[in-house]
């Protein structure tokens, strides 16, 4: 198993962007040196107080001069053409993959907030098509030389030699953003890994992760190299103890909920992507005065707790399949020393831990 983490680079009250960047790219450093697998950064915009990162190539082109070993993730970006052309989407990536010196990997997605696709005035029922065509034109645009050229639905640029080339061959491993087992299936399918970016869902990634194993067994490529791995994402506190892990994880993780389901919940329930957060609302039942976060970190939905603890609940996980852990851990009001200290607890306390886990787990089929 693999750890990440992901970076929406939110920005609370009384907190500055400057500060919320800056902080990031030192999280990321000491996470290249504790050696942690993956830094990924997502593609928001216009979602005010929950994300700031709407140039994630020039954030992730800074993170690649501050690192040595760590991968990077571009995860997601979002294949509409009206708001990256896919031929920019190859320019860019490939020019990342070559300043880490082939330590990119791709995720891609499409896009779920009325905020973002009315703000690029894009129709929610295409978007699924939209990163269809994307994609799979995107793939030849790394790979051949010239580029053809495409006339399409969506978009049509003439031949062109799209340049730079990626460094890694055939090209950067492939990932989708899957909220539904809709999603899921169409990324098994096409032979890219799972970027699960519902947060947690313990419960259910068993089910999932053997859902996504049988159908990528029969995948038909979308690019040239198959990508078979199933990440899951969760929030991240390791603390000194269960009660102070608690006292300093809960509130942040509870503030990214505030706006998890501000941006997503209406919207997904209503649209097309009925499935992600609103179809889970049986996990995080609401007690009085909010979240019942007790139950979320006792089934191992959330990762808050001790050491011992978290080497409990990550067992879970690694039981469960999953091939990547990723976390978020800049949240909320989360103070960045407690944010640093927690990445070493982590490290030097419970990944050693999973590393023996690896060693007697059975080789995947």
């Amino acid at each position: 198993m693999q750890f990440g983490l992901l970076y929406e680079l939110q920005t609370p009250p009384g907190m500055t962007e400057y500060d919320i960047f800056h902080q990031a790219l030192d999280q990321i450093e000491l996470a290249d040196e504790l050696g942690f697998d993956y830094a990924w950064q997502v593609e928001h915009h216009f979602l005010e107080g929950y994300s700031a990162s709407s140039a994630p190539e020039v954030f992730l082109g800074a993170v690649s001069q501050r690192t040595r070993r760590i991968r990077i993730g571009h995860g997601v970006v979002t294949l509409l053409p009206s708001m990256n052309p896919p031929a920019r989407v190859a320019e860019r990536t490939a020019t990342l993959d070559i300043l880490t010196r082939g330590r990119l990997d791709v995720g891609t997605g499409r896009a779920s907030t009325h905020e973002e696709l009315g703000g690029f005035n894009v129709d929610p029922e295409a978007t699924r098509d939209m990163w269809r065509e994307s994609v799979t034109e995107i793939v030849k645009m790394w790979t051949q030389t010239p580029y053809p050229g495409h006339e399409g639905r969506f978009f049509s640029m003439p031949s062109r030699n799209v340049l730079p080339k990626p460094v890694q061959q055939p090209h950067p491993p492939l990932w989708m953003a899957c909220t539904d087992p809709a999603t899921l299936e169409v990324a098994a399918r096409a032979g890219i890994g799972a970027l699960s970016f519902s947060i947690g869902l313990l419960e259910r990634m068993a089910e999932k992760v053997k859902l996504y194993r049988e159908l990528s067994a029969q995948a038909e490529p979308v690019g040239l190299a198959v990508n078979a791995k199933v990440a899951a994402t969760s929030f991240l506190y390791c603390g000194e103890s269960d009660a102070e892990a608690r006292e300093n994880g809960v509130p942040p993780a509870l503030y990214f909920n505030q706006y998890l389901e501000r941006y997503f919940s209406i919207w997904n329930a209503e649209n097309y992507n009925g499935q992600s957060y609103a179809a889970h609302k049986d996990v995080y039942k609401v007690r009085p005065g909010g979240i019942d976060h007790d139950r979320l970190i006792e089934n191992g939905t959330w990762l808050i707790g001790g050491p011992e603890s978290l080497r409990r609940t990550v067992g879970r996980w690694h039981e469960a399949g999953v091939d990547q852990m990723i976390f978020m851990v800049q949240l909320g009001h989360a103070r960045h020393d407690q944010i640093m200290a927690s990445l070493r607890r982590f490290a030097t306390e419970v990944i050693p831990h999973v590393r023996e886990l690896d060693a007697v787990r059975p080789a995947r089929a």
